[in-house]
């Protein structure tokens, strides 16, 4: 039984992408992308540049799908030759999924190098640009802290006795999770550094703008999978940790933390919302295109 529900959510998320890569076939679609683009970063979707936008985001479409589909297929096999309770093994197709998607996402922005027909000015940058120029801090720093603390605490789960009341299938699910919020957290450090040394061809400053929208968007999407698999591991990891400690003091500490974390929480959601950190690289790079609104 544990077996069949994990296989159930794979045939759930593969059917997902599926659908989603035969979306990226229809003209219709793929427009409608690129306007709702440019509404998040709020940047012009002028003619001349359009159909590039378009271009690229269909690749990114399209190879994040069939990344995702291979780190599902890859999730799948381990769950079906490994001894995994349903969590474990939930979060591991999870976790595979979403790394999958990263490495098709960096790969998209890698190989979708457009080049001018002829020889041209271009535009180049002043000083040279970091994730921190195209990440808001009050996403990219919790995240790199998220993932350290959920490396550090995942072993105290092994010091939980068997016996303890925990969560089910806790013991081989936290550690498990934060392993693959590491390697989500590489994908995002070393593809991400690589998708921003890729050349950039610009004729215009409205290009290059365009170029780090791009860029700021596949980084994004890049940063979700750290961010939560880290999250999960350390809330398995903190009950099991809290069962080390005795009764009385593991509910105080229980007190504690739970609202600092639900006031965490809170505050970063207000600030994605207020702070729209979809338009942060324009703020950073580009003010003078930064938009009031």
């Amino acid at each position: 039984m544990d077996v069949v529900i994990p296989l159930v959510f794979v045939g759930v998320l593969a059917a997902v992408v599926l659908v989603f890569l035969a979306l990226t076939l229809v003209p219709a679609f793929r427009a409608r992308q690129s306007r709702s683009l440019a509404r998040a970063v709020g940047l012009e979707l002028d003619p001349s540049i359009a159909a590039r936008v378009e271009r690229r985001l269909t690749l990114r479409a399209r190879l994040g799908a069939v990344g995702a589909l291979i780190g599902l297929a890859a999730g799948t096999a381990l769950v079906l030759v490994g001894d995994l309770g349903f969590n474990a093994g939930a979060w591991l197709v999870n976790g595979g999924f979403f790394i999958g998607l990263g490495i098709g996402v960096s790969a998209s922005s890698l190989v979708a190098l457009d080049r001018p027909s002829e020889p041209t000015v271009r535009v180049a940058r002043s000083r040279d640009i970091t994730l921190s120029d195209y990440l808001a801090p009050h996403e990219l720093i919790p995240t790199r802290i998220l993932v350290v603390v959920a490396a550090a605490l995942a072993p105290a789960v092994w010091l939980v006795p068997r016996d303890a009341v925990v969560l089910p299938a806790l013991f081989p699910a936290a550690p498990l999770v934060a392993l693959l919020a590491v390697g989500a957290a590489v994908v995002l450090e070393v593809g991400g550094r690589a998708v921003i040394a890729r050349p950039a061809p610009a004729q215009t400053a409205e290009q290059l703008a365009w170029e780090d929208a791009l860029r700021a968007t596949a980084l994004r999407q890049m940063l979700t999978a750290p961010l939560t698999l880290a999250g999960v591991s350390i809330i398995w990891s903190g009950f099991g940790a809290l069962t080390l400690l005795p009764p009385s003091v593991g509910q105080i500490v229980l007190g504690i933390t739970m609202p600092v974390l639900m006031t965490g929480l809170i505050v970063v959601a207000v600030l994605s919302i207020v702070s729209r950190p979809q338009r942060y690289f324009l703020r950073h790079l580009w003010p003078d295109l930064a938009s009031p609104r």
